[in-house]
């Protein structure tokens, strides 16, 4: 790394971490030839360098960022674990919506696997994390602007109120993810993966739900107001593929 690099690194403030690899954060970051390490580069890039056991060199990262994504980790499994339940709900007998159950749980698996992905994302970065991933029913569920204490009040749960309150959701949790970015923003590995793919499946996911309210709207007008019947169709149409 040529001398005006590291001189436009310390010009935006970022030193090493002292008393790590060797090098203090008053010490000269250059070898004899007027260059720096890949381990030195490290510290200067970073405001955490750690020498972990059984590693062959110090393992980088920006500890704000890290610790975005393990707060984010429990959002994706809170938005997984409602759509595990409202498919639940819907695959019923007393509902028999298909469709819609199958939808919801697909999605209650996209949800789980970027958590699982986070996680993976944390290991390979070697930040060390220990998360008790807890979720209460009393905050759980709010329905149209209310709180559902009693999951058995769920099974009176319209399609349209299921899929607004994935919309109100997946605009939550993107909101969120782009303040992961935000905490992110000196750390561009952690930035890009938290922007492609994750936040483009958000806003294509969002999109679709959205869509489909209007649809489903159209097929009650359609309908002369029977929600029953707009249901009915509605469910089979994404049974088919059709919408969503």
């Amino acid at each position: 790394m040529n001398l005006w690099i590291i001189s436009g690194l310390l010009l935006l403030g970022v030193a090493c971490v002292p008393g790590v690899g060797g090098q203090s954060a008053g010490s000269n970051p250059l070898n004899e030839a007027g260059t720096a390490s890949e381990e030195e580069v490290c510290h200067l890039g970073v405001v955490n360098c750690t020498t972990l056991q059984n590693y062959p060199s110090p393992v980088c990262f920006n500890e704000s960022c890290m610790n975005a994504i393990t707060n984010h980790i429990a959002f994706e499994f809170h938005a997984a674990f409602k759509y595990l339940y409202m498919g639940a709900v819907f695959g019923q007998y007393i509902k028999e919506r298909p469709g819609v159950a199958k939808f919801f749980l697909e999605a209650a698996t996209e949800e789980r696997g970027h958590a699982i992905q986070m996680m993976d994302y944390l290991n390979m970065r070697g930040f060390e994390y220990n998360e008790n991933f807890r979720f209460s029913k009393d905050n759980l569920w709010k329905i149209n602007g209310n709180h559902v204490t009693d999951t058995s009040d769920l099974v009176s749960l319209k399609i349209r109120e299921a899929l607004q309150e994935a919309v109100n959701m997946e605009i939550d949790v993107t909101e969120k993810i782009l303040k992961v970015v935000a905490k992110c923003a000196d750390d561009y590995h952690a930035a890009d993966v938290f922007t492609n793919p994750i936040l483009e499946e958000q806003y294509t996911g969002l999109r679709k739900l959205q869509g489909a309210i209007r649809t489903y709207d159209a097929l009650i007008k359609g309908n002369s107001g029977n929600e029953e019947l707009a249901e009915f169709i509605f469910d089979k149409k994404v049974l088919k593929g059709e919408i969503l």
